[in-house]
């Protein structure tokens, strides 16, 4: 019995159909951070962490740049729970 190899295309991420549902907010959005030049610690992200907690159902919630950073967080949480439930 031979196996037949077949490629299919998987499509990566459609940004543009996302983009094209979400455009009038994400403009209005990037325009506000834009003409406050708070990009990093300004209203916007206080309001998206404020909103973030609450649909997680949690106090507070931590703004980062990317995945990479969030893991980063994560682990370190990790490490320094480990630590104190050795205690």
């Amino acid at each position: 019995m031979s196996l037949v190899s077949v490629a299919v295309p998987v499509p990566f991420l459609d940004l543009k159909s996302a983009y094209n549902e979400l455009k009038t907010d994400l403009d209005k959005a990037c325009q506000r951070v834009m003409q406050s030049g708070s990009f990093i610690l300004g209203k916007e992200v206080e309001a998206f962490e404020a909103e973030f907690a609450g649909y997680c159902e949690v106090t507070h919630c931590v703004g980062v740049a990317n995945g990479l950073d969030a893991l980063h967080l994560i682990l370190r949480r990790l490490q320094t729970f480990d630590q104190v439930s050795q205690l």
